[in-house]
């Protein structure tokens, strides 16, 4: 009699090992594991799954917090209401893009790639900030038609909300009048934005340069010509002057009183406590290729362009100092924040990184787990049953906005440990009151219970392959699972990588025991493989296996 293999505690894929050599004294490496989740006591436990709440056509880009939530269709963003998770339309018209969200004090604002918007507190959905008219005013000299001063007089326009928010202004255009003249300004909009409440013009004195406010027109009475006969009071100079709005882009995030958009290879940061205008002239930085990443933390941001990785330190963007800290960059849609941390994570090439206030930035899966690149991502660290997991799910490049993953991978935060999650096929995610959700093609999941969506779950753990420690062939004695199953579970042993084989458990219970596996007394091999599998897709918690094998006189 060969002695027995003890596996257990458990502690994840690590495909980086050969197959034969994941046991070792503190526990087993599993070559595989899928649809289970590895507890903090290193048991292995099939996944919950997840349930159709909220049906919605084309569901992606899905956005939560403690306050608000929402989630897109084809081409509306929709509210939803953190306890009824029922859908009230915002906004229709969306690019067909992946959103992006963050929230602004009490507002949230998100992006599809074109604009950029914000939903208020009130859940009203409006613009992050008012756009410039879209064509300058024509002045006219009307001679002898009033008292205006000789000289040349410059003009511009611009919306103003009803708080005083003040779009940037259009190109200055110059009229030179005389003495007693009036002046008319012709092509004036009278189509305003929704939120616009007073279109404001602003003038130069006789021969000057700044600009001061010489009336405010009322959107509900605009008419296209606006006439000076005499020379207004004019009083204060526009807010918004050689001022531009933030571009809609692939994120946006929130740092130290500025809002953050990342569009292709540039990072736009608005004016200091602005949250909708940007200085053209310095209010971005450049990068060499598009934008993947861009996390703030509590000193820095981390943003990651093509094959590098930087930390932005400092409280103020724009005076930050770059460093780079990774030689490798980030899939777009996978950062995310740890709750009650200062903490940041991201999906890399290399596996799953952990970004800390600092700019320590700390790939934590790579040593185990050979992860490979995708096209994009999305993340979300799940609180659940003792548990706290990050999933991250990740697409190829060429997948459509809201299609289902290439794979989605569960990285356990207190042991480290690796599994992953198949036929998962949740495109976004959020944390909801203290549940997290998910959206696929169909609608909005609240990520529990037994089934996938009315599917069985079936899980696959990989022990790996053993020879016992001898190159003589064996066949095996005994079997022993310590487990607890609400049905079926089987041991799948793969006789020399070919034959497989499938034996259930004598019995199942729904608490912890010893069950054993009677194996067919005809299996010959040199490696034996072993892999655990739930037929029907039942619950269990595995933890322990010891298998016994006798060794025979051949080896071969």
């Amino acid at each position: 009699m060969i002695d027995p293999i003890k596996l257990g505690p458990f502690k994840g894929i690590n495909n980086r090992l050969p197959a034969t050599q994941l046991v070792g004294e503190e526990g087993a490496f599993l070559a595989d594991a899928v649809n289970v989740d590895i507890t903090a006591a290193g048991t292995l436990k099939r996944r919950a799954g997840f349930g159709l709440i909220t049906p919605l056509p084309g569901a992606h880009s899905l956005w939560g917090d403690e306050q608000a939530a929402f989630v897109a269709d084809a081409d509306t963003l929709h509210r939803i209401d953190p306890l009824t998770l029922a859908l009230t339309p915002l906004f229709t018209g969306l690019a067909s893009a992946r959103l992006s969200y963050a929230r602004i004090n009490d507002d949230v604002v998100w992006t599809d790639g074109d604009r950029v918007r914000r939903v208020t507190a009130a859940g009203q959905d409006r613009a992050n900030w008012l756009d410039a008219p879209s064509t300058a005013p024509v002045p006219l000299r009307v001679p002898g038609g009033g008292s205006i001063p000789a000289g040349q007089y410059r003009f511009m326009v611009a919306w103003a909300e009803a708080d005083g928010a003040e779009s940037p202004g259009t190109y200055p255009v110059a009229l030179d009048v005389q003495a007693g003249d009036a002046i008319q300004l012709t092509g004036l909009s009278t189509v305003a934005p929704p939120e616009a409440a007073v279109l404001n013009i602003f003038m130069t004195e006789p021969n000057g340069a700044q600009f001061y406010l010489a009336a405010s027109l009322l959107v509900s009475v605009l008419m296209p010509v606006f006439e000076l006969r005499d020379l207004p009071a004019l009083s204060r100079a526009p807010t918004s002057w050689q001022r531009a709005t933030l571009p809609g882009g692939q994120i946006i995030r929130g740092y130290n009183g500025r809002v953050l958009v990342a569009r292709g290879a540039m990072l736009y940061y608005t004016e200091p406590y602005h949250r909708g205008l940007l200085d053209p002239t310095k209010g971005y930085i450049p990068f060499d290729a598009d934008i993947t990443l861009m996390e703030p933390c509590q000193n820095g941001v981390y943003v990651a362009a093509g094959d590098t990785t930087w930390w932005l330190q400092g409280a103020d963007i724009a005076q930050a100092e770059m460093m780079p800290v990774l030689p490798y960059g980030a899939v777009l849609g996978t950062g995310c924040t740890m709750p009650n941390s200062n903490d940041v994570w991201w999906y890399s090439p290399r596996g799953m990184v952990i970004g800390s206030q600092d700019g320590l930035a700390k790939n934590v899966q790579e040593a185990n787990v050979i992860t490979g690149g995708a096209g994009y991502g999305a993340s979300v660290v799940r609180e659940q049953g003792g548990m706290r997991t990050l999933i991250t799910s990740v697409f190829d490049s060429a997948a459509a906005v809201g299609g289902d993953p290439v794979t989605t991978w569960a990285f356990a935060l207190e042991t480290g440990a690796t599994a992953r999650y198949d036929k998962f096929r949740l495109n976004s995610f959020a944390n909801i009151l203290g549940k997290c959700y998910g959206a696929t093609g169909d609608g909005v999941h609240l990520l529990e219970g037994d089934t996938d969506a009315g599917a069985a779950i079936e899980a696959v753990v990989d022990f790996g392959s053993s020879d016992f420690g001898t190159s003589r062939l064996k066949s095996l004695a005994t079997a022993y699972l310590g487990v607890q199953a609400t049905g079926d579970v089987a041991l799948r042993i793969t006789v020399n990588g070919a034959d497989q084989y499938t034996y259930k458990t004598r019995r199942t219970d729904a608490f912890t025991r010893s069950q054993r596996v009677d194996t067919g007394r005809g299996l010959r091999a040199n490696y034996l493989k072993f892999e655990l599998i739930n037929p029907g897709g039942a619950d269990f918690e595995l933890d322990r296996l010891e298998l016994t094998a006798i060794p025979l006189s051949r080896r071969i």
